[in-house]
């Protein structure tokens, strides 16, 4: 995927701020939002980018908007796992 698409495929998503012409192929990126923040923070351990591909994948869902979806369930699991025990 090149650079053009991948930025104009964030911007729409939300997870960057910023303009892109498709005719032209120009973009203009103002900053990184507070979404595309949280999907940086929730996919930057190897361990669960890799698993939350493959979950992805396994559901043929090869989105990079799924494959985000798919690994903050993977956190959640992972979070309930560690704090489970202590919610009353």
């Amino acid at each position: 995927m090149n650079l053009h698409i991948t930025s104009c495929w964030s911007i729409d998503e939300g997870w960057l701020d910023g303009e892109c012409n498709r005719t032209s192929g120009a973009f203009v990126i103002k900053r990184l939002t507070a979404e595309g923040l949280d999907f940086i923070d929730s996919t930057k351990d190897p361990e669960l980018w890799d698993r939350a591909k493959s979950t992805a994948k396994a559901a043929s869902g090869e989105t990079l908007r799924f494959v985000w979806e798919a690994a903050k369930g993977l956190i959640r699991a992972e979070l309930s796992r560690r704090v489970g025990s202590f919610l009353p």
